[in-house]
């Protein structure tokens, strides 16, 4: 009898993946008041990267143009847990005392600050700011406040991480707040949640989205450069902004609403110049070229230290906008992308023509994106141009995995696909790429480029993806020079 009941133990094991814990993804740690993403395991992601060894195969589909409107099967939602609680309505609604505490008041607080993936239980173990930090803090010049607030008990939790703040700069100020202290602060700032923090400079607030380093730092630059503006162009079949179908962009928009940028469209047809308080053009899946004009004004615009983010579906011939990223580093391929990786496709539940994207390269977004998955559905890819001027710099944001490959002249009309020796390219494969060129007028810093292979990244049936959201917030943040890594728009 005890020897079954060891048998079936073991099973059990096996069969949930207690006695192989490769195939697990463990339960994310989140910091307090987080909704995390997804983290992969890393064994995991070291499976997923490896692929399978069998060959390249065959992809036989009823319609490659019929996947657009296939439903997103995505894995389950994490939802929020721990200490994000949403913060009650004091009683004493007269009292319009700010019940705030300084630094000063907090300097015996040594608890550790949690920051995403991190285990909470390591005391001990000391924390720094980053090099990027530290220069955004010793460049400040003016005034500015982090409000923090949780209950008095709570404050604790980030007192390590805000004190490095408090003390890297002079015009930084720290204020922790009890909410239940302080309701009319609380009612300035809208506060809904214990573990809410807010950068504060005059008049501008800013809300961090988690209390993290990066977010922190994140909203500290976004309080210092106030709301950027994005404009989309259109006249070319491009997506909508206020599309709420599957391939629109509505919640794109509302997404940058939430890291203070406002979406408008413009129009460059007829030689229009792009207005100088477009902090960044996006081209968002055209269906019909532009003119050398058109294309003429965009380099213009980004020789001369403009941003652009141009996002190219796979199956659209774009000659003229082809040629104009070819002169910044970047080779337009007419394929479509397929990723034979099996693991991924196992995990994930994700066609082999919706690559989920697990390699990211060296440049300051893909750092940023280790251990997590992206999405690209129906994606083209890009080259790296090793002929590119002296003042440009390209390099690979995303690529797949080695177990994918291009298909060559894809059309949309296409049913059947396969690799085709000699003709199409083994993977992996770059379907996200940014460029840097010098700017030709000395005091307007840098132009920035960012090429997706897919204009459905950011639409509403895909960009709840795991990290899709953070691709296209690192992605923007780093157009913008809002990550230190260079010249701010």
């Amino acid at each position: 009898m005890r020897k079954r009941l060891i048998l079936a133990t073991l099973c059990l094991g096996l069969m949930f993946g207690f006695a192989n814990p490769t195939f697990m993804v463990p339960k994310p740690t989140y910091s307090h008041g987080q909704i995390g993403l997804l983290l992969v395991n890393p064994d995991i992601v070291k499976m997923v990267k490896e692929g399978s060894s069998e060959p390249l195969v065959a992809a036989r589909t009823k319609s490659i143009k019929s996947e657009f409107d296939t439903p997103l099967h995505s894995l389950t939602e994490l939802r929020r847990t721990g200490p994000g609680a949403p913060v009650p309505v004091a009683a004493n609604e007269a009292d319009d005392s700010d019940g705030t505490r300084t630094q000063q008041d907090e300097v015996s607080f040594v608890a550790p600050v949690v920051f995403p993936g991190q285990a909470s239980n390591r005391r001990s173990a000391p924390i720094r700011l980053s090099t990027v930090t530290k220069k955004l803090l010793q460049r400040l010049d003016r005034p500015v406040t982090i409000y923090l607030f949780d209950r008095a008990s709570g404050f604790q939790r980030y007192s390590r991480l805000l004190s490095l703040y408090s003390s890297a700069s002079h015009y930084l100020t720290v204020r922790y707040i009890d909410p239940n202290r302080a309701p009319a602060l609380v009612r300035r700032f809208d506060v809904r949640n214990y573990g809410s923090i807010y950068i504060v400079l005059g008049q501008q607030r800013v809300k961090a989205s988690d209390p993290t380093e990066q977010s922190i730092t994140e909203a500290i630059v976004r309080v210092l450069m106030g709301e950027a503006t994005i404009c989309f162009v259109e006249g070319h079949g491009e997506r909508e902004l206020n599309d709420v179908n599957r391939k629109g962009y509505s919640k794109f928009e509302r997404f940058l609403a939430d890291i203070d940028a406002r979406a408008t469209a413009v129009n460059i047809k007829d030689g229009r110049p792009i207005v100088s308080s477009c902090d960044l053009l996006v081209i968002a899946g055209p269906k019909d070229d532009y003119s050398p004009t058109e294309t003429g004004t965009i380099r213009k615009y980004v020789n001369n230290g403009g941003r652009a983010m141009l996002m190219l579906d796979a199956g659209v011939k774009l000659p003229n906008l082809e040629k104009l990223m070819g002169g910044w580093g970047i080779k337009v391929r007419n394929d479509l992308v397929l990723d034979w990786n099996r693991a991924a496709v196992r995990i994930f539940g994700k066609p082999p023509h919706m690559p989920v994207i697990l390699h990211y390269g060296s440049n300051p977004i893909g750092k940023q994106l280790e251990h997590v998955a992206t999405l690209f559905p129906l994606t083209r890819s890009f080259g790296v141009s090793m002929a590119a001027p002296a003042d440009v710099s390209a390099n690979v944001v995303c690529q797949t995995s080695k177990e994918s490959f291009g298909v060559e002249d894809f059309n949309p009309n296409v049913r059947q696909v396969s690799f085709r020796p000699g003709k199409d390219i083994k993977g992996p494969l770059a379907v996200a790429v940014a460029s840097t060129i010098s700017a030709k007028g000395l005091s307007k810093g840098e132009g920035r480029v960012v090429a997706f292979g897919t204009s459905l990244l950011p639409a509403n049936a895909y960009l709840g993806f795991q990290a899709n959201r953070e691709l296209l917030r690192y992605s923007i943040r780093w157009l913008l020079g809002h990550d230190g890594s260079g010249s701010a728009r």
